[in-house]
């Protein structure tokens, strides 16, 4: 039984600490995505926006 409550607990410690270890790279990769270098930031100026969403318009068809 003690054997049992040894490998619980030290599977509770890894899927705890593999759980950190993702969050904090998933956070520096956001960070890293939302960098842009300074030219491009100088570029675009202080009012520019970042789109999410874009209202889908579909191509009108061409006629033969």
């Amino acid at each position: 039984m003690d054997s049992l409550f040894h490998f619980l607990s030290n599977l509770v410690l890894f899927l705890t600490l593999s759980t950190l270890v993702f969050a904090v790279a998933a956070y520096g990769a956001l960070v890293l995505r939302r960098r842009k270098p300074a030219r491009a930031r100088r570029a675009q100026g202080p009012a520019a926006e970042t789109t999410l969403l874009r209202r889908y318009v579909p191509r009108e068809k061409e006629s033969s």
